[in-house]
């Protein structure tokens, strides 16, 4: 199982990709660099699911969910902290939303191993809200 949060398939501006890595290193890709990359590693890909939609849509809700509690954030986190998380929240719902930013799941083999993790938590990648436990 492997997936990219950051599959590149419309224009985006410097600050909305600056925004969109705010939480942590992001490597923005063009489309099929993935599966090029899986493949010179000697993997086959055998499903490939495009988990846009989930993204556009748990962004609005950890969005909205956080500014239903701004003040008592701000008191936690620290104004600049709580603005930056919010900006992020907004931008990545936005721009999946838009179909301008895209997050692909892959299920890959590799001398007849499959790797198919394409779940979480019971339920499909698509309706997870938070990443699932690496083991």
């Amino acid at each position: 199982m492997f997936t990219d949060p950051a599959v590149i398939t419309g224009a985006l501006s410097n600050d909305e990709m600056r925004a969109r890595s705010l939480i942590g290193v992001f490597v923005f890709v063009p489309p099929d660099y993935d599966e090029a990359l899986l493949s010179a590693a000697g993997f086959q890909v055998i499903e490939k699911r495009d988990q846009t939609e989930s993204v556009a849509s748990v962004a609005r809700i950890w969005f909205d969910a956080r500014q239903s509690r701004a003040d008592d954030l701000r008191r936690i986190e620290g104004i600049e902290t709580f603005e930056g998380q919010q900006r992020f929240f907004d931008v990545a719902s936005r721009l999946a939303g838009e179909r301008r930013l895209s997050r692909y799941a892959f299920c890959a083999q590799r001398s007849g191993i499959v790797i198919r993790a394409l779940s979480c938590r019971g339920q499909s990648v698509a309706g997870c809200a938070r990443p699932p436990t690496h083991r």
